[in-house]
């Protein structure tokens, strides 16, 4: 009986750090400077050094939507970067993001659109959006 009571509160202790990490995930939405809006679902909380977090979402522009996948990493200076890959959007196009800043909202960095690695240009995160605002095409 002891062993039973020692299991199931280990069980439930786990349940409740699985929940709390899960809840403190928050969407994140952002606008960039090509008109673009990012829509990051369920991401971790970067708020130290070395953190981490995986980055699932969509983007949407000019009425078309592409998935996407990445990473974010915290630097030890607290810089963030995040890396994307967009599958597949206008035009059969998929497209690289490589962004630096002190958070989301200030990232900043080149993007590539085909499989040459030149940098075609840059993408700037100008601002937050209400993510219970945002309707997708």
């Amino acid at each position: 009986m002891r062993w039973f009571l020692t299991y199931t509160m280990a069980v439930l202790v786990i349940i409740t750090f699985i929940t709390l990490g899960e809840a403190l995930a928050k969407d994140v939405c952002v606008q960039d400077n090509q008109g673009g809006l990012w829509v990051f679902k369920s991401i971790k909380p970067l708020t130290k050094p070395h953190q981490f977090s995986p980055l699932q979402g969509v983007w949407t522009n000019f009425g078309f939507v592409g998935p996407f996948h990445g990473q974010a990493y915290v630097e030890s200076d607290g810089t963030v970067n995040i890396g994307v890959f967009v599958h597949n959007n206008i035009d059969g196009v998929s497209f690289t993001v490589l962004l630096r800043g002190s958070d989301f909202d200030t990232a900043s960095g080149p993007f590539d659109n085909g499989p040459n690695g030149v940098n075609e240009g840059t993408v700037t995160f100008t601002g937050s959006v209400d993510c219970r605002t945002v309707t997708l095409p």
